[in-house]
């Protein structure tokens, strides 16, 4: 539940005086001390007079703006005005207050910022990449062994689970807007491969 902002509050009749002129009534400061003296306006020395008071005091003694303006209608508009301050302020206190609760969840690590979440990702992502591709590297050589211990099928069997692996890799990139370059090993692996496993001299495709 919202907090109500404290009400408004006049130490002085001067101070009272210096609102009801600037909120644009006629009224000089003889006849607000006459008015105080007669019981028109309740205020006593020491003691703060509320803005409820002072705007039951206007409606009391019909003041009247410098523009003519009725002084029921005067009071109710400055009321209304008023309370769309009261609200307002209890709208900027509700925005500090959550501001402040995001903060403190960040100073006690139960939130990351977003930019932090990415970066983590993306490093993953390129770890996996990476680790991939060695694996592929490594694995190669006994799948051309499997195939015959043809060099060439082990080099395009290597650039095609390249080619899957890195659309793959493309497509996770964008689910998440990561804009990701992978490096690659150029390297065939018949240039690895001992001759004595083909059978045959090793060649790029």
């Amino acid at each position: 539940m919202e907090e109500t902002p404290p009400e408004r509050e006049f130490k002085t009749l001067m101070d009272v005086l210096r609102f009801l002129q600037g909120e644009g009534f006629s009224i000089e400061k003889t006849k607000l001390y006459q008015d105080q003296k007669s019981g028109l306006i309740r205020y006593k020395k020491g003691q703060p007079i509320t803005e409820t008071e002072v705007l039951a005091y206007v409606a009391r003694c019909e003041l009247e703006k410098t523009d003519g303006g009725s002084p029921i209608t005067a009071a109710r508009q400055l009321e209304k005005d008023n309370a769309a301050k009261r609200a307002l302020a209890l709208e900027l206190m509700a925005q500090k207050r959550e501001m402040v609760a995001l903060q403190l969840a960040r100073e006690k690590k139960k939130l990351v910022d977003r930019s932090e979440v990415d970066q983590m990702l993306v490093g993953l992502l390129q770890v996996l990449d990476t680790s991939s591709k060695q694996l592929m590297d490594r694995l190669m050589p006994d799948i051309a062994r499997m195939v015959g211990g043809d060099g060439a099928k082990a080099n395009l069997g290597r650039d095609l689970l390249r080619q899957e692996w890195d659309a793959m890799m493309h497509r996770l990139s964008r689910t998440e807007a990561f804009s990701l370059k992978y490096a690659e090993d150029e390297g065939d692996f018949s240039e690895d491969l001992p001759p004595s496993v083909f059978g045959q001299e090793n060649k790029n495709p």
